[in-house]
């Protein structure tokens, strides 16, 4: 029983780590999102980047 708790505790451990790795990467891009947004925002750079 217990070697099953313990697959089940580094499955968990795993799943959590790569929704983190995931959420990770998702607010770099919203984060560079946001900056080119600003970006736009400032006087003489009113035009938004093609992506």
């Amino acid at each position: 029983a217990q070697a099953i708790t313990d697959t089940a505790t580094r499955e968990s451990i795993t799943a959590v780590t790569l929704a983190a790795r995931n959420a990770e990467a998702k607010v770099k891009l919203a984060r560079a999102a946001l900056a080119d947004a600003i970006s736009s925002l400032k006087p003489g750079k009113n035009t938004v980047k093609p992506q």
